[in-house]
């Protein structure tokens, strides 16, 4: 059978289709990207199998009112009326996403069990915003569209670990005040509610905003910006009571959402160790880990450098390209650290599988305590 035409190659995942027929096809690859460099010069072995059984297993487990009441009604004394009502709907019906299940490149749908790196979702319009006189105009979004992606990257956080972005970014009141704090707090502190906060998605670069501007841009009313919220916090408490069952840690992670038919909100793209910080017994199973490795090198240093002295460039369309001529490409990973973390995908995408009540799609894979000792020798 065709494969279904290559639209779009992003540092990571592909996607095959057309954007006005369902299914659209993400075809994760064997690539990782850290730092907003994009894709790095190493290929992780199984990786983008491992990120399609992942997401299957958090959207088969999202999807089910059972698991909703299992995983986040025993922390209903730290919801709000919202997140109370709104966890009502779910142990009704589930969040709505535009998951449809595992596929092939050909666009035929393959059993749950069945291995693959692609999987089908429902097609949601991307409106680019146009950049123009300096900057980027999300004017369009007030026309409130319907079955489009937020135009926000979505960042929850129930630690503040070692080298996480928000420390520097706490330095400014400003940041403080929108994160609700009465404290700023310090590397290694905890939160019982996660800390919500917003970046831009449609951008060269990540942008950091503050809350009244992600309203803005997105679009949405005040109510509408509530609902995201509510929906932010509930599944960062549902997949944080799911990790909990297998001793890991949910520190952090990054979701994305459309508008729907009604500008009901939409779970989209996908769900894995990329978006998540994991932590197991005190080691870290995310892309942390690669990135630690990478904060040792000398290029990691040039790298950063490189976007201080020149942040003021980072809105063009062009930057990216030009920083990566002037910094230089990073080093190769150790091949038996590229092997741990490959086992790692694998490891973490059996734990979700066993949330999910589906067979472990990587049955002979190490389990964590082992893969976590061996990633320990690198990072």
């Amino acid at each position: 059978m065709k494969q279904f035409p290559l639209i779009h190659q992003g540092s990571v995942k592909n996607i095959h289709g057309d954007y006005a027929q369902s299914p659209l096809l993400f075809h994760f690859s064997n690539r990782y990207s850290i730092f907003d460099w994009g894709e790095m010069p190493d290929h992780i072995e199984k990786k983008g199998e491992a990120l399609a059984a992942f997401t299957t297993g958090c959207f088969t487990m999202l999807e089910r009112p059972n698991v909703w009441r299992e995983l986040v009604r025993p922390i209903l004394p730290l919801l709000s009326p919202a997140e109370k009502a709104g966890l009502e709907r779910f142990e009704s019906t589930g969040m709505s996403h535009h998951f449809l299940g595992k596929y092939n490149l050909s666009g035929q749908k393959l059993g749950a069990h069945v291995g693959t790196d692609c999987i089908g979702v429902l097609p949601f319009k991307v409106l680019r915003p146009p950049f123009q006189d300096g900057h980027y105009d999300y004017a369009l979004y007030n026309t409130k569209p319907e079955r489009c992606l937020i135009p926000l990257e979505a960042i929850f956080r129930f630690a503040l670990p070692e080298g996480s972005s928000l420390l520097k970014r706490l330095k400014n009141p400003e940041v403080v005040l929108d994160l609700n704090l009465d404290q700023v707090p310090v590397a290694g502190a905890k939160f019982e509610r996660p800390l919500v906060e917003f970046s831009t998605k449609l951008e060269p670069s990540d942008r950091m905003l503050r809350l009244r501007e992600a309203e803005e841009i997105s679009g949405c009313g005040r109510h509408e910006f509530e609902n995201l919220n509510t929906h932010i916090r509930l599944l960062a408490y549902l997949l944080q009571g799911a990790f909990a069952r297998h001793e890991i840690e949910l520190q952090d992670g990054k979701f994305e959402f459309g508008f729907g038919e009604g500008r009901q909100i939409i779970l989209l793209d996908a769900i894995g160790p990329d978006e998540l910080r994991l932590e197991y017994r005190g080691m870290q199973l995310s892309k942390e880990v690669l990135r630690r490795f990478y904060r040792k090198t000398a290029w990691f240093q040039e790298w950063e450098s490189y976007k201080k002295k020149n942040g003021e460039n980072q809105s063009g369309p062009d930057w990216k390209k030009e920083a990566r001529a002037a910094v230089g490409a990073p080093p190769a990973l150790p091949p038996a650290f590229k092997k741990s973390i490959s086992n790692m995908y694998c490891a973490l995408a059996n734990v979700v599988a066993d949330g999910a009540q589906i067979n472990r799609p990587f049955p002979e894979v190490p389990e964590l305590g082992q893969v976590a000792r061996s990633l320990q020798e690198f990072a």
